[in-house]
């Protein structure tokens, strides 16, 4: 199988060496994954190639949805311009794999430059990531809409970088949870945008982070989701949100000290955030401890009382029996079951 040279087929050129997808002299901007699967079925033209096949060869290493395929595939036809009936580029064969059908040639002596190397991000994006994610990690209910706008306006700079579409999927995860968007349409978007950052970059612990959060909260495919949030552990182990997460799972399974000791981790490494000290809050609260739960409630609500409405939830919970008021302005003063579960987030 060649390593290097150029595939040609119609006005494109694929350069397996220098990694680049040409239509004339114009890159043709694609995900590394989404790459991947081109190269392999243009090396496998005129043949099936499987869903096995493929996730074996793009993802050799890392446990993945099949649905994933169905969205490096919908981006390469986009990139392509494949949009024909019947396709002019790559065939679905039914509950089996794709084929490439363009007439392809093979120049293994084409070494010369075709473009000029890719253009680094600019640091508008990681900033935006970087706010949508401090917004997110506020545990407010009231930053969410703004935690989104800065994850779509990422998006909209550069639609390749897998953190901004994980971020999206997270936030609209808990735009479902706390009901302040039609449920089904958020957990609709919130798969699909981790399912597109994983099929980006499945080394990324954002995007393991934002498919264990959709399985766990949308799909309660919790095995499946324990998978994803240990495989982001594993690419980093200090990752906030990982550890937050993948403590909420623990006490949803009823290892409320696990899932306590996740939480700890995740305040060891973001000490002052309120999202993190409300979840703490939260665990104890699991475990029936409500002086701990009003302690660690207070200290989240003292460093941003504008924004955990949930901890005034905790805060007023009723002569210790963990029955809750919700606090949200606007609401009537009631139980809220919503907010906090008999166990994890749902």
């Amino acid at each position: 199988m060649a390593s290097r040279g150029v595939f040609h087929f119609d006005e494109f050129a694929l350069d397996v060496g220098e990694r680049r997808l040409l239509r004339g002299t114009e890159t043709v901007r694609l995900s590394p994954k989404a790459y991947d699967v081109l190269v392999l079925l243009v090396r496998q033209s005129g043949r099936l190639v499987t869903k096995d096949e493929l996730l074996a060869h793009v993802w050799p290493e890392s446990f993945v949805e099949e649905g994933i395929l169905n969205v490096h595939v919908a981006a390469l036809r986009k990139a392509l311009g494949d949009d024909t009936r019947p396709p002019a580029y790559i065939e679905t064969v039914v509950r089996s794999g794709y084929r490439f059908i363009a007439v392809v040639s093979f120049d293994p002596a084409d070494e010369k430059p075709l473009t000029p190397s890719a253009k680094t991000r600019p640091v508008e994006l990681y900033e935006l990531v970087g706010r949508g994610r401090s917004h997110l990690l506020s545990g407010s209910y009231f930053e969410l809409p703004t935690a989104v706008h800065a994850f779509r306006s990422a998006i909209e700079i550069d639609p390749t970088y897998a953190p901004a579409h994980a971020g999206l999927a997270r936030a609209r995860c808990q735009q479902a949870v706390f009901r302040a968007t039609p449920q089904q349409e958020a957990f609709t978007e919130a798969k699909a945008s981790a399912l597109r950052a994983l099929a980006m970059d499945s080394a990324s612990a954002d995007a393991q982070v934002a498919l264990g959060t959709v399985l766990f909260l949308s799909e309660w495919d919790w095995a499946a989701a324990e998978r994803s949030l240990q495989r982001a552990l594993q690419i980093n182990p200090d990752h906030t949100e990982a550890l937050l997460q993948y403590g909420s799972l623990q006490e949803a399974l009823g290892r409320l000290d696990d899932g306590l000791r996740c939480k700890q981790q995740a305040l060891a490494r973001d000490p002052r955030s309120p999202g993190v000290l409300l979840q703490i809050a939260i665990s104890y609260w699991h475990q029936r401890k409500y002086d701990e739960t009003q302690v660690w409630a207070r200290r989240a609500l003292e460093i941003d009382p504008r924004m955990c409405w949930r901890a005034n939830s905790l805060r007023t919970s009723i002569g210790g029996s963990g029955t809750l008021i919700d606090s949200r302005p606007g609401s009537s003063a009631r139980p809220s079951r919503g907010a906090f579960p008999k166990r994890g987030w749902r």
